[in-house]
């Protein structure tokens, strides 16, 4: 409400500043909704790779026997960088 209050403060009608703080937060929850859809994009593709790889350790798929222990360490840098980057995008938020 903070922009509506500054666009009561400099004269423009309340239906009018009510009006233009509505179309701010519909975009700030569509940017926030593009984001949730792409982190599940990003998870489910990460899930998908995981159950390859957990098959192929199973020996269900001929051919792959993946390191499970480097797959993890690898695994887990990525977690690592994921959590690096959300905690620069919230700082930049916050």
């Amino acid at each position: 409400m903070v922009v509506g209050d500054l666009l009561h403060a400099v004269g423009v009608p309340g239906g009018m500043a009510l009006l233009a703080t509505g179309v701010l937060a519909v975009y700030h929850l569509r940017e926030g909704i593009q984001f949730a859809s792409r982190l599940q994009a990003w998870v489910m593709a990460s899930a998908l790779f995981a159950l390859v790889l957990l098959a192929g350790a199973a020996g269900l798929i001929p051919g792959l026997d993946p390191d499970l222990g480097a797959v993890l360490d690898w695994l887990a840098g990525l977690v690592t960088t994921g959590v690096d980057v959300a905690a620069d995008i919230v700082g930049r938020f916050v």
